[in-house]
């Protein structure tokens, strides 16, 4: 009695790890691996794989990529084209999201907009505490803004005060440079150096392709 209980529960056990472990990593060949995601970040996924007795970090530069099966959006690595070193991300792919959306990771987010023309995504990640005049005010924040698509590839954004306005100007004429009306406000000064700013001229761009698609 005791052995069929054993072998139940073991059966039980391995029907269950079949049915829910559905997150996956696709390897530098392209090989799928299955497991559980145990926590995901803009630059690394931690993953404890079938046949492993611990979880396992894989950078985005070292995987293709993967797919979060409780959100089911598959994530690719991209390489940052303009960054001083080698620097890759994972990044959303597979779905459109014409509205900004926001997707949640271990220690901070991204809320973007994906199309095949171009997408947007501004990740905010939270460091550690921030401590002023002895007394802790916060928590450290970094916040970058990127642009993708197949054409051109991913691309790091300046943005803000800190931006270089031309330097930005120059990176968005490579994404919006058949649209003739985004490229004359670019060219005139006539844009806001500002996550919103570039947002709102990612949404004009689709839509103006949706528009001249439908007619």
């Amino acid at each position: 009695m005791r052995l069929k209980i054993t072998l139940f529960v073991v059966l039980l056990s391995l029907i269950i790890d079949n049915a829910v472990a559905q997150d996956y990593i696709l390897d530098a060949d392209s090989v799928k691996y299955e497991g559980y995601i145990s926590k995901a970040m803009p630059r690394s996924v931690k993953i404890g794989l079938r046949g492993k007795n611990k979880d396992q970090v894989f950078t985005a530069g070292s995987i293709k990529g993967y797919f979060d099966d409780m959100s089911s959006i598959t994530y690719i690595s991209k390489k940052v084209l303009n960054a001083d070193e080698d620097d890759f991300i994972f990044i959303p792919k597979g779905k459109v999201i014409s509205e900004e959306s926001t997707v949640k990771f271990y220690d901070g987010n991204m809320k973007c907009i994906l199309n095949e023309k171009v997408s947007y995504l501004l990740i905010t990640t939270y460091g550690g505490l921030v401590s002023y005049g002895g007394k802790v005010s916060g928590r450290s924040v970094i916040t970058e803004l990127y642009l993708e698509n197949d054409k051109v590839g991913l691309k790091k954004i300046p943005f803000g005060f800190l931006g270089d306005k031309l330097e930005t100007s120059k990176i968005l004429l490579e994404y919006f440079r058949d649209n003739r009306s985004i490229v004359t406000k670019i060219n005139t000064g006539r844009i806001k150096n500002t996550a919103n700013g570039i947002k709102e001229l990612v949404q004009e761009y689709i839509s103006s392709n949706t528009t001249t698609s439908n007619n």
